[in-house]
């Protein structure tokens, strides 16, 4: 699963959300999708890239 840096997530909203609510969001979101693979049962583990 590729990753942006979390200061760079969610790039779109910086008009509406500040730096640290971006930095926020992008942590739910992340936390949210490793959830949702984790109950997948196929799944034999989970690899997370970033630069």
């Amino acid at each position: 699963m590729p990753l942006k840096r979390a200061s760079q997530a969610n790039s779109r909203l910086s008009s509406v959300l500040t730096p640290a609510e971006r930095e926020q969001l992008f942590e739910a979101m992340l936390l949210d999708v490793l959830s949702a693979l984790q109950d997948v049962g196929r799944i034999g583990g989970i690899l997370a890239v970033t630069r």
